[in-house]
């Protein structure tokens, strides 16, 4: 709080009041105002002078000051009501706290009151219910007296019925009152220390005892062999001691089916146990057999004698599956070495039907989930006959499938056999992979040494555009090998699969196609090589296209297989990207073959158009001879080429893009080493360059009726690089005598865009005055008015700089075109697009 006085020199008239920022935010949300008394920084000598700015404003005083004394007023009487107010809420809010505490006293005095009333009624209920309480405790021990008393007379009665009942081989009643004197001796659990519950235990034991003994002979005297005597023995009994022995101990009744599993095993132990020559893999079959005999007989023979709840049937398969596996694993750990994959495959095909076998046999499934129907409500009110009918049957449905539920829940728990056997083989799994392993990388190898025959019968016999067949047989392979890895039923198999493919395909890329290519030789110096192709090895090279375009769709699809199949811990890493850039590869090398030996058949065209005297040409009729030379030779090479990929139309789409990048700038290299050009000369240079226009454009099509659609690239390329000759030759046809005219007309036709190297195109203007035939000094006048158009900078070479580095560029060229130079041919194609689609420079 902040109070404000004016200094003496006012005579103490303002005096005010100032708050923090915060309360003034607060009172003006709750008191908003728009008077400028109520700022904070209100200033009254400003607010004054703001009302009477002028002398003339001073008429209005008297009524200004009538208001402010009204307002003063109304001020004072708020603030008289609001101290009033204030008074009076004080004096209400004593008297209201002295009622508040009035009525709390009255409040605990009723509270206590109401606590000694109910203390009082509990000492009333308590009195009344003590001798009831007495009773009911009385009744209790009565009750216990009499329960004991009964259930020692039952103990007395049972041990003297059991003993009956077993020397009467009573075992179905014997097994009814043993569950009944085990539920009762449970309630004396707590009081082995009478001597009497001692003595009824011990006698319970005795005769648990006799009972194991005597059921146990029995099942002995039943069994002398695996197949039952009857005539020693009576099922039905049998059955019976099954029910006691569901009573006694577990552990009698575990050894009692051990027992009998270890007897029907008994032979099977004799013929197919330790390193004998039935026990090999060879003959897996006849374990299988043999088992399904004992299956047979035991079906035949002891259904009867075990109930169906106790799964003697399944539990002895698994316990056979046991044994064969125990027996497998130790015979292919000895005798690994000689393991015959064939023989593998065998085991494990037969080894996949026989537990497929004892699945469809111990777990033939319940009612298809598709059959069930959901409850019907009978109760809902329908008029419809059918929908009534259509009710009931579904309700007797239900009862049907409830019926079966409940005769299911008394069948053995469901048994999976999958693997039991089978889990065995995965320990040779290496075997396999090598034997694999080795088995492909002899295919490849003999598909690589008979490659030219197995192509050159192929040609001889169907199209072109199919494939090796060397791939088709790799094709199977991979099928086979992934059919035969899902009888192994483990996705480890996939994991080895994955990597041996991995390294055989990039194999068969780089060691069977590649380097059988026609002329692969030629392809590391392919750009300064002439290579002239047969149709012979057109066809050879666009069929190893072919194949290698093939074994990329085989590749992607493996690659989602294994992605699919192989362990989580290989997921993440299936990756066959590099097999498959080693494939197109192949398809690059066989494109860059097929575009060279057109180009290198195409430059004799070429070669023809520089032997030319362009300075004795006298009129301008017809296209010059080299014209239909070139014409002829794209007739003829390039419509094998498109038979041969007519099933891979982007490959060929691919070829005549690359030509055309390669070849156009050919041309326009040659140009420029035309020399002595004469005006007439020029006007039939001009024909000539829109003659091979069309010729080019028509690279695609050239031998065939049907006009398909170019590429827009190569139709681009073409357009561009042609465009630029024939604006080369006009410039030829330009007089120039002035100097300034002539270098107008360039700047009009070709621009000032950087050329190829990257500086301004100085040098292409030099390449047009020698091919004007000018002498030196006049070419070093006319590019001098050339730098000044376009601003050349210091460090420009002089023209004999130029002139001797044209000459040495020239001659180099033509006895050698280097690699770099055809890169930057390409990039000079890509420069001219971009200059034509920027138009001519501002001036």
């Amino acid at each position: 709080l902040v109070v404000v006085k004016m200094d003496a020199e006012d005579n103490g008239l303002f005096e005010f009041v100032r708050y923090d920022p915060a309360v003034e935010e607060a009172i003006n949300e709750v008191f908003p105002s728009d008077d400028p008394m109520d700022r904070p920084d209100f200033d009254p000598i400003k607010h004054i002078n703001e009302c009477f700015p002028s002398e003339q404003s001073l008429g209005g005083l008297d009524s200004f000051v009538a208001k402010l004394r009204v307002k003063v007023k109304h001020l004072d009487d708020d603030i008289q009501t609001s101290i009033r107010n204030q008074t009076r809420a004080g004096l209400d809010g004593g008297q209201a706290l002295a009622d508040a505490r009035k009525g709390m006293a009255d409040l605990f005095s009723r509270i206590r009151d109401i606590r000694a009333k109910a203390e009082q009624s509990e000492r009333m209920v308590q009195e009344i219910t003590r001798d009831i309480k007495s009773l009911d405790i009385a009744k209790e021990n009565l009750t216990k007296s009499i329960t004991t008393l009964n259930h020692l007379h039952m103990m007395v009665g049972a041990i003297d019925n059991l003993n009956e009942m077993m020397r009467n081989s009573s075992y179905t009643e014997a097994a009814h009152h043993l569950s009944a004197v085990v539920d009762v001796l449970k309630h004396f659990s707590q009081h082995t220390d009478i001597e009497r519950i001692r003595d009824f235990t011990s006698k319970i034991e005795s005769i648990k005892e006799g009972m194991v003994t005597k059921v146990t002979l029995e099942f002995r005297t039943a069994f002398p062999t695996a197949r039952p005597d009857f005539e020693r023995c009576n099922g039905a009994r049998l059955l019976q001691a099954c029910a006691l022995l569901d009573v006694l101990d577990p552990k009698v009744k575990k050894d009692t089916i051990d027992w009998f599993y270890t007897l029907q095993l008994k032979e099977y132990f004799e013929i197919f146990g330790g390193q004998t020559d039935a026990a090999w893999i060879d003959k897996i079959d006849r374990r299988y057999s043999w088992f399904k005999k004992a299956l047979q007989m035991y079906d035949e023979n002891c259904t009867a004698i075990f109930p169906p709840q106790w799964g003697i049937a399944a539990g002895l398969a698994m316990r056979f599956c046991e044994i064969t596996r125990d027996q497998l694993q130790q015979l292919l750990l000895v005798r690994k070495a000689d393991i015959d994959v064939k023989v593998l495959m065998y085991a494990i095909q037969k080894t996949v039907e026989f537990e497929s076998f004892l699945n469809l046999k111990f777990n033939p499934g319940g009612i298809p989930a598709e059959e069930r129907r959901p409850h019907v409500d009978l109760d809902d009110p329908q008029t419809d006959a059918d929908s009534i009918r259509a009710k009931f049957l579904r309700q007797r449905k239900l009862e049907k499938e409830k019926a079966a539920a409940a005769e299911e829940a008394k069948r053995p728990p469901t048994i999976q056999f999958t693997q039991k056997i089978l889990s065995v083989f995965e320990k040779v799994l290496d075997v396999y992979i090598n034997s694999l392993d080795t088995q492909l990388t002899e295919q490849l190898n003999e598909a690589n040494r008979n490659f030219k025959s197995e192509l050159a019968k192929a040609l001889s016999g169907s199209e072109a555009s199919e494939t090796i067949s060397s791939s088709l047989a790799l094709m199977q392979f991979v099928k086979d090998r992934l059919t035969e890895a899902a009888k192994f039923g483990t996705p480890k198999v996939y994991d080895e699969l994955y990597k041996m493919f991995k390294r055989q395909l990039k194999f068969y890329a780089q060691r069977v196609l590649n380097p059988n290519l026609p002329r692969f030789a030629a392809l590391p110096t392919l750009q300064t090589t002439e290579l002239k192709l047969s149709n012979e090895e057109i066809a050879a090279a666009c069929r190893v296209l072919n194949t290698a375009d093939y074994c990329i769709e085989l590749t992607t699809q493996l690659q989602a297989k294994f992605t699919d199949k192989v362990t989580p811990e290989l997921k993440g890493t299936v990756d066959l990207s590099d097999e498959t850039a080693s494939f197109t590869e192949v398809i690059q090398n066989t494109i860059s073959l097929l575009v060279r030996s057109l180009e290198t058949q195409c430059d004799t065209a070429l070669q023809a158009m520089l032997k030319l005297r362009w300075d004795t040409v006298e009129d301008v009729g017809d296209a010059s001879p080299y014209v239909a030379l070139l014409g002829r030779t794209i007739a003829t090479v390039v419509p094998p080429t498109r038979t041969a990929l007519s099933h891979n139309r982007k490959y060929f789409n691919n070829f005549c893009i690359k030509f055309a990048t390669s070849f156009v700038p050919r041309v326009l290299s040659t140009l420029y080493k035309v020399r002595l050009v004469s005006a007439v000369g020029a006007e039939q240079l001009l024909l000539d360059m829109q003659s091979i226009k069309p010729i080019l454009m028509d690279v695609p099509s050239v031998g065939t009726d049907q006009g398909k659609q170019n590429p827009a690239t190569f139709t681009r390329i073409i357009q561009t690089g042609m465009s630029k000759a024939e604006k080369i030759v006009k410039l030829l046809m330009s007089p120039h005598d002035n100097h300034q005219l002539f270098v107008d007309d360039y700047l009009k036709l070709l621009g000032t865009s950087e050329d190829t190297e990257g500086g301004p195109k100085e040098s292409e203007f030099q390449k047009i005055l020698e091919m004007k035939g000018l002498r030196r000094a006049e070419q070093q006048a006319i590019i001098d008015v050339f730098q000044k158009k376009i601003g050349a900078p210091k460090d420009t070479p002089s023209l004999k700089q130029r002139l001797s580095a044209t000459t040495i560029t020239t001659v180099t060229s033509g006895i050698n075109t280097t690699k770099g130079a055809f890169t930057g041919a390409i990039k000079g194609v890509q420069k001219l697009v971009k200059g034509a689609t920027e138009g001519p420079p501002k001036p």
